[in-house]
């Protein structure tokens, strides 16, 4: 089987498992919710990464998926951004590993830990408007009351 297509079936069937895991978790134990959803956005972009050869679109996710963990997580956020930005890089070290490329080991490797920043920029950057949302909400008035 090639290489890329072993990626490929183990990526996309793990990703459907740590999806069907985190909803388990999370339906007994909604404390978890912001690491699964972490844990599934990290391997989604991870997974992309390796089926794009261009950085902006990992990257784009990354941010947009940090957003979202920053905004409905309300503690321990560097976690959330740490788990998030950590798949990228595995998968890159995975896919040098696995295709004996030892020549992208720096550029690819070492390159794809800049995946941290905008793991971290999203996250932090949900968690201001978060803050800066319920900084601004009138007194006395909930998110449930603004919906209706």
């Amino acid at each position: 089987m090639p290489t890329k297509l072993l990626f490929t079936v183990v990526g996309f069937n793990g990703l459907a498992l740590v999806f069907l895991a985190g909803v388990v978790a999370t339906y007994f134990r909604p404390a978890l919710f912001g690491l699964t959803i972490s844990l599934f956005f990290g391997w989604l972009a991870g997974f992309v990464n390796l089926g794009s050869t261009e950085v902006q679109f990992p990257i784009l996710l990354l941010l947009s998926f940090g957003f979202v963990v920053g905004y409905v997580v309300h503690d321990g956020e560097w976690k959330y951004a740490l788990i998030m930005g950590a798949f990228i890089p595995l998968s890159q070290f995975l896919w040098i590993a696995a295709t004996h490329q030892t020549e992208l080991f720096v550029s690819d490797g070492l390159g794809s830990i800049v995946a941290f920043i905008p793991a971290f920029g999203g996250v932090y950057l949900g968690k201001v408007i978060r803050a800066n949302g319920e900084k601004n909400r009138p007194a006395g008035v909930t998110e449930a009351k603004e919906a209706s």
